[in-house]
């Protein structure tokens, strides 16, 4: 899990997250990660589904 109170997304702070992909397409589409404060990764698949991109990480392609 992710303490969310510990990074930003596009300078936001992070408030909500879906962390489930209903249809294949790799977009999470349906159930919120986010709760309490922080990001529950495996609450409902097998990890990794965690697809928040955050400031400062850079991605390698």
């Amino acid at each position: 899990m992710f303490d969310t109170d510990t990074f930003t997304v596009n300078g936001e702070k992070v408030t909500s997250a879906l962390t489930f992909d209903s249809d294949g397409d790799w977009v999470n589409d349906t159930n919120e990660g986010i709760v309490d404060g922080y990001y529950h990764e495996s609450e409902y698949i097998s990890a990794p589904s965690f697809s928040l991109r955050i400031d400062g990480i850079t991605e390698l392609n």
